[in-house]
């Protein structure tokens, strides 16, 4: 009879096990606005957002001509500024890949702050931007000169530069490698 007892306990337990184990697997993508709802609202730390997004243009390397950034926001009109100033002779293109960075580095730290923000890669700035709207300059540091680059962003819009600020940073390491090169001969 115990033996009996010990065999229904141990079936009724693989029994409940068993009933318990999911059979299909469901992957739902969530939509960083609709998250809101559940999470409570974003309040982004604009302070930390600048000086997170600094940290990571430690050394300057490619963006050496760069001379001050300023990076601030407002929540509740859900708007990110980046006002830089640069050194006088810079190109257009300089400027989108050193915004192109800047707006890669918000999002990867933005998305420490809340992480219901996709970090940004290669191929993409994350999703921050689909919450957030996108005010930057680029302007020499010479008293009256006019911008450089200048970019309004909505939320969500279509943004004018590549995310793929590894293929600029390794063509700046191969000139930089021929300078030095050249100036050593």
């Amino acid at each position: 009879m115990k033996k009996f007892s010990v065999i229904l306990t141990v079936v009724l337990a693989v029994s409940v096990l068993a009933a318990c184990v999911p059979t299909e697997r469901t992957n739902i993508a969530i939509d960083p606005v609709m998250e809101e709802d559940k999470e409570g609202p974003v309040e982004l730390d604009f302070t930390q957002l600048h000086n997170d997004t600094l940290g990571e243009f430690e050394g300057a390397g490619p963006y050496a001509f760069i001379t001050d950034v300023d990076i601030s926001g407002n929540n509740s009109s859900r708007v990110i500024n980046i006002n830089a100033k640069c050194l006088d002779g810079i190109s257009k293109e300089d400027a989108d890949n050193f915004l192109a960075a800047c707006m890669r580095h918000i999002s990867d730290a933005a998305s420490v702050q809340y992480q219901r923000f996709g970090n940004a890669d290669e191929t993409t700035f994350g999703t921050l931007w689909d919450m957030y709207s996108l005010n930057a300059t680029v302007t020499p540091d010479a008293e009256g000169a006019e911008p450089i680059e200048s970019v309004n962003v909505p939320a969500g819009g279509e943004i004018p530069f590549s995310p793929n600020i590894e293929k600029y940073e390794a063509e700046w390491e191969k000139a930089l490698e021929i300078y030095l090169r050249n100036e050593n001969e």
